[in-house]
């Protein structure tokens, strides 16, 4: 049964405006506090669903709604209340001004490796957030990421959420989340789900942004599921050919199938994330300067511009001593600069 038409109703002490979206939990409505004229979004418990106050989707209403009660960041949807209206549940939301990553995705495609390390940040932030206080997401994806027209990242439904302090809704070897984005431990019905299950379905977030398909394909839930316990991800380089290797091995960490092989926490990948935008912008910066002494004609062909190039070098062989990550990727770096100085240094001689 869905919910009556509300749109220009008074709705407790809300006025609604118009719907925003429905599900099978009920529908979210754009409305404003009549006090003070504050635009929320109101999501309403269809009255099918209300009538059953023993439906495990009521009590799944009704911990997200206490669940978001206790969060508070900037870059998760924020809750100002919860209610109940003529025998409706109910709760109020910040409106977000703008649109979910899916229908980002679908409209321009791939992401490019600034905007992905960008939004991964914020999902970590979020993320970091909820882990410290205790809740596990289990269904991060893209249509529940919503981006602001500011380019603020916002972390929605918290509806199969696991309160670390409290007791799971469903039962035991029960698959829940979206089939796509689970981890191997979530598709084995596992009843010990760890933050590292967030980020797993991170890293096939990020694997989508940069290159505008999933890792794993499947007719079905079940091939889905078998994929991830089972099959090794391609690497996203290999999809999407400008995806910096940096990047492109951090994201086959994050989908790595034991937990404990995934990165520590958010707040480290966050950190990651950052240190690979340092060192691409290193290594850009290396190219700018080689590119603009060939630009004026005087390729590397000067004695000071050869001391230039293996004085840069030298530096960012330091900042990658100790890290194999990247080692491969700065090996073709070097092979290509050392092609071009080899090649300089034939013309000069001549």
């Amino acid at each position: 049964m869905r919910l009556p038409m509300l749109a220009g109703q008074e709705f407790g002490p809300f006025l609604i405006e118009k719907e925003l979206g429905s599900g099978a939990m009920g529908a979210v409505y754009l409305a404003r506090y009549i006090k003070n004229n504050h635009r929320v979004a109101i999501k309403i418990m269809s009255s099918a669903i209300n009538s059953n106050a023993s439906s495990s989707l009521v009590a799944r209403f009704e911990r997200e709604a206490e669940i978001l009660k206790n969060l508070n960041n900037p870059n998760i949807v924020r809750l100002f209340g919860i209610g109940k209206f003529k025998g409706l549940r109910y709760y109020a939301m910040e409106v977000i001004d703008g649109e979910t990553l899916e229908a980002i995705l679908l409209r321009k495609g791939a992401f490019s490796w600034d905007e992905t390390i960008d939004l991964g940040k914020q999902i970590c932030n979020a993320l970091q957030h909820a882990h410290d206080n205790g809740v596990i997401h289990r269904d991060i994806k893209l249509s529940n990421l919503m981006v602001t027209k500011q380019g603020i990242l916002k972390l929605t439904d918290f509806g199969i959420a696991k309160d670390l302090d409290g007791t799971l809704l469903t039962g035991a070897n029960c698959a829940i989340g979206t089939a796509a984005y689970m981890s191997p431990e979530q598709c084995r019905g596992e009843s010990k789900v760890t933050g590292q299950s967030d980020l797993y379905s991170l890293g096939v977030v990020l694997f989508e942004l940069l290159t505008g398909k999933r890792p794993f394909r499947g007719d079905n839930a079940v091939e889905l599921f078998l994929h991830h316990v089972q099959s090794k991800p391609e690497r996203p380089s290999r999809i999407n050919l400008e995806i910096p290797k940096f990047l492109d091995t951090l994201v086959l960490h994050l989908l790595e199938k034991k937990p404990e092989d995934r990165p520590p926490s958010a707040s480290v990948v966050a950190k990651i994330l950052e240190e690979i935008r340092v060192k691409i912008l290193a290594q850009t910066s290396v190219g700018e300067d080689l590119a603009k002494s060939y630009a004026d004609g005087s390729g590397l062909t000067k004695t000071s511009e050869r001391k230039k190039a293996r004085k840069l070098l030298a530096r960012i062989g330091k900042k990658e001593e100790g890290t194999p990550w990247f080692r491969s990727c700065l090996f073709v770096s070097i092979m290509m600069l050392a092609v071009m100085f080899a090649f300089s240094w034939t013309m000069y001689e001549i």
